[in-house]
C-alpha cells in the first residue's frame, strides 16, 4: 500500500509542478497549498481533481489542459482600478462560467443553465472583468452597466459568418475571435437577424466565449448531430470554455434544452 501511495504521489506532484510552471508567468498572487490538487489564485483556492483526471488519460494534452482550465480564472484575477468616464466607451458584455467567475466576486447578471452574464472592460486585447466594488466607485447602476455594455458590444465593427442553404439544414455561425462571439447572442440585433433565417424559435451552442452557432429547429438529424459534435469538441478542447449544452432561443427567452 506504502508503495502505491508513493507512485500515485508522484503524480499528483508531477502534474503540480506542470501547473505551477505554466501559473509562473502569469502576474496573479499565487499560492501552493499542501494538497498538490489545489491552487490558490488572488486567495481564491481552486480544486484540481477534474484537471488532474483529464491530464492523466490524456498527458500528451496535458499542457493544451492546464491552459484551458485557468483561462477564465486567470482572467477573472486581473485587477485595474479605471475612472466611470474612462470606462464608459470600453464596457461589453461577457458570458463566463457563473460558478468560477461568482468565487472571484465578478458582478453577474442571470442567463441559463451554468452561464452567467458580466461586463468587462474591454482596453486593447485585454479584459478587466467589473466588480460590485467598482459599481460602487461608478455610482452606476447595474441596469445601465449592463444595457450600455450591450449597446457597445452592438457598435462594434465585426464580420459576421454566415451560411444558408436552401434545404433545411441552416445555420449562423460567428468566430471572430475577438473574445465576443459568444456574447453576441445578447444583441437584438443579432437575435432579430437569427429568427428571420432559421425561425422565431431556433438552436443555439455557445461552447466557448470564441464561438456562437444558431441553428433551425428544421435541420436534418445528421446536421444535429453534427452541431453536438461540434460544441462538445469546442468544449473540451478551446480555451475560455463555456458549456457542451445547447439552447433554446426564442424572442424572449433563452433556456437550457
Amino acid at each position: 500500500m506504502g508503495f502505491i501511495q508513493r507512485l500515485f504521489g508522484g503524480k499528483e506532484v508531477h502534474f503540480q509542478k506542470q501547473v505551477l510552471n505554466f501559473l509562473q508567468h502569469h502576474s496573479a498572487q499565487i499560492i501552493v497549498p499542501s494538497d498538490p490538487l489545489s491552487v490558490q489564485i488572488n486567495g481564491v483556492v481552486l480544486d484540481l481533481r477534474g484537471l488532474y483526471d483529464k491530464c492523466q488519460k490524456n498527458q500528451v494534452q496535458a499542457p493544451e489542459l492546464i491552459q484551458q482550465y485557468f483561462s477564465f480564472p486567470l482572467a477573472f484575477a486581473v485587477r485595474q482600478e479605471y475612472s466611470w468616464n474612462g470606462a464608459e466607451s470600453m464596457i461589453r458584455p461577457q458570458l463566463v462560467p457563473a460558478e468560477v467567475a461568482r468565487r472571484f466576486d465578478i458582478q453577474l447578471f442571470p442567463f441559463a443553465g451554468p452561464i452567467a452574464v458580466c461586463v468587462v472592460v474591454k482596453d486593447q486585447s485585454r479584459q478587466m472583468f467589473v466588480r460590485e466594488s467598482d459599481l460602487q466607485s461608478w455610482n452606476v447602476a447595474r441596469e445601465e452597466l449592463l444595457n450600455l455594455a450591450v449597446v457597445n458590444l452592438d457598435s462594434d465593427p465585426v464580420e459576421t459568418e454566415v451560411t444558408i442553404t436552401d434545404g433545411t439544414d441552416r445555420f449562423i455561425g460567428l468566430e471572430s475571435h475577438d473574445g465576443f462571439d459568444a456574447a453576441r447572442i445578447l444583441l437584438p440585433r443579432i437575435r432579430d437577424f437569427a429568427a428571420a433565417k432559421l425561425g422565431k424559435s431556433y438552436l443555439a451552442g455557445l461552447p466557448n466565449r470564441d464561438f456562437l452557432i444558431l441553428w433551425s429547429k428544421e435541420c436534418s438529424p445528421r446536421f444535429q448531430e453534427y452541431a453536438i459534435e461540434k460544441i462538445e469538441t469546442d468544449y473540451s478542447i478551446q480555451d475560455y470554455p463555456l458549456t457542451a449544452a445547447r439552447f433554446d432561443v426564442n424572442e424572449s427567452s433563452i433556456t437550457t434544452l
